[in-house]
């Protein structure tokens, strides 16, 4: 009678184990990044860090990048592109060649919702770039990565 008796009492102790556990991983399931955190810094409004890691909240993604764009019609584009904690950049672009152009533009940019890519907002033309480990990879005009050849020739270093 002994041994019928003991899996009698501990069956209704493993379903319950059961249906805790369900709620739980019922529970963790979230679509949206959870706000875990309010960092203060320099601005006036304070920084919300979100709990899904992008580029956008692991990397020290701000600073000065720099490096040479091929061109179709010229030897090269030398970009340097500052982007601040702010979401504004400054950007110039000088075409090499016989005539050298240098052209300058500030403003603000954005992240896409996955937080890896940020476009510059004050440019007519889409201008997007990765966010990477230490560098900036620029995009087409569709927001897709350069493949290629070339592909390596669209990065900028951080500097």
């Amino acid at each position: 009678m002994k041994p019928i008796l003991l899996p009698l009492i501990s069956l209704p102790l493993l379903l319950v184990g059961c249906e805790d556990a369900d709620v739980a991983t019922s529970n963790n399931q979230v679509d949206e990044p959870i706000v875990e955190a309010v960092v203060e810094s320099e601005l006036e409004t304070p920084i919300l860090i979100e709990s899904a890691h992008s580029a956008r909240n692991a990397l020290d993604w701000h600073g000065l990048y720099s490096g040479t764009l091929p061109c179709a019609d010229c030897s090269g584009i030398d970009v340097t592109l500052t982007l601040n904690v702010d979401n504004t950049y400054h950007l110039t672009e000088t075409y090499r060649g016989e005539e050298e152009h240098s052209f300058e533009s500030d403003g603000p940019f954005s992240w896409n919702e996955a937080g890896s890519v940020v476009t510059l907002d004050n440019k007519s033309t889409p201008n997007q770039f990765f966010v990477a480990e230490g560098r900036l990879i620029k995009l087409d005009m569709n927001g897709e990565q350069i493949t290629g050849d070339l592909s390596e020739r669209y990065n900028l270093a951080k500097q």
